[in-house]
């Protein structure tokens, strides 16, 4: 087969999984709704997240942040739909920090699993960095407030 014949059946093969994830993730919406309306505790949902981590076969801290830092692109990608404009044109003030905050959050979940990985270049490292101190940037901008400085590691919890 070619590998434009690869690459077909590559972007079809991903149209079929993210038609499947649509409708799984409408069911979950679904299901989690009735089951805190039937009294599902805040741990019985915590248990749910728990549950689906361990079925998109995370299986360690940088597993998780790397689905994560997936869903978070997602996420952003998704907001792109949405029609952003305001009233008579202009930009509509309560979704633009929605989109900058989701913009932001992919940035600072993918630029935490890449300086993570033992795996990840140097110049990947030093990219996810800026990254996401621009994000940081960013909102900080929104918010008005001073920017923190970027963590090499995640704090020992033993200190």
């Amino acid at each position: 087969m070619s590998a434009s014949g690869n690459g077909s059946d590559a972007v079809a093969h991903a149209r079929r999984a993210f038609r499947a994830l649509g409708s799984a993730e409408h069911q979950a919406m679904g299901a989690e709704t009735a089951a805190r309306a039937a009294g599902a505790s805040e741990g019985d949902i915590e248990s749910f997240t728990a549950e689906t981590l361990g079925e998109a076969d995370c299986q360690e801290y940088l597993d998780a942040l790397r689905l994560l830092s997936w869903r978070a692109q997602e996420l952003s990608r998704a907001l792109e739909f949405i029609n952003l404009g305001g009233p008579r044109g202009t930009e509509d003030a309560m979704m633009y920090p929605i989109v900058v905050t989701a913009a932001a959050l992919a940035d600072l979940v993918t630029a935490s699993f890449v300086i993570r990985d033992t795996n990840s270049e140097n110049s990947a490292r030093d990219d996810a960095a800026g990254s996401w101190r621009d994000a940081i940037k960013q909102l900080s901008r929104l918010t008005g407030n001073e920017p923190i400085e970027l963590a090499a590691s995640p704090k020992n919890k033993s200190q």
